[in-house]
């Protein structure tokens, strides 16, 4: 099967070859490692235990037939990190949790079926990196559940938005922006 650290905290590898479309991750694991799930063609569903804080560059990368991710409630997940959900091309929506302090360069780029990103209310993110979510050509809409002051607030790396289709919206709790930071409606 699939390989953890000693102690059970990081899972390292998933079983190479295995075909099963979903799989939820024990809830003793507190870091997925960086190519953990990479190519892994045959999962269409995940399921991230609240215990996990980290998800390592590129742990999903070339996931092409997941589409879904989910994130059991009470996350404490703080960090995404490089390309850790690049080129998943079926993932169509993505719900974070607001424990995510930071999302990586790449993260989710070339997802080109998302068409919508949700931050949990109470979101604590504070950066974006670069080309986080370049290339996702469908997608239309950025769900903030904070305030304008808050979207603009964080950090946002160069070309973050890189490639996303123009006419996307960043839907706030106090207003609509344009892809620019905006105040549009």
């Amino acid at each position: 099967g699939n390989l953890y650290s000693y102690d059970g905290k990081t899972l390292i590898q998933y079983a190479i070859g295995k075909k099963d479309t979903s799989f939820t991750i024990p809830s003793s694991v507190t870091s997925i490692g960086s190519y953990a799930f990479e190519g892994c063609r045959s999962l269409t569903s995940i399921v991230l235990p609240s215990s996990v804080t980290s998800i390592g560059d590129d742990a999903f990368s070339y996931c092409s037939s997941l589409t879904s991710v989910t994130f059991e409630e009470g996350s404490k997940l703080t960090s995404i990190g490089r390309e850790a959900f690049a080129d998943c091309s079926s993932l169509t929506s993505i719900v974070l949790p607001s424990s995510v302090t930071s999302i990586g360069m790449g993260a989710f780029a070339w997802c080109s079926s998302l068409t919508s990103i949700t931050f949990e209310e109470g979101s604590k993110l504070t950066s974006i990196d670069d080309y986080a979510f370049s290339n996702c050509s469908s997608l239309t809409s950025i769900n903030f559940n904070g305030t304008m002051a808050q979207w603009k607030a964080i950090s946002k790396g160069t070309n973050w938005n890189y490639n996303m289709p123009a006419d996307y919206k960043v839907y706030c709790t106090d207003g609509t922006l344009d892809k620019n930071d905006n105040q549009v409606g």
